[in-house]
């Protein structure tokens, strides 16, 4: 079941970086809302992903931080 977003979502080129707390950080296609991806974090992602040359940052609550291409 899907729980709270309480990040801010982040635009980044034609992709639209949504966190939640059901430990997942979705990319959809910024435009028509299609699935690009979706990765499954250690915990709950209460932060905003980052976008930096070319890949996301995420801080999940069991203290991982990911950076995904």
């Amino acid at each position: 079941a899907r729980q709270a977003i309480s990040a801010s979502p982040v635009v980044a080129g034609d992709v639209l970086y949504v966190a939640s707390y059901d430990q997942t950080l979705t990319a959809l296609d910024a435009r028509h809302g299609t699935l690009h991806w979706q990765f499954t974090a250690g915990g709950p992602i209460h932060a905003t992903p980052v976008v930096s040359d070319g890949r996301v940052y995420v801080a999940a609550m069991d203290g991982v931080v990911s950076a995904l291409q």
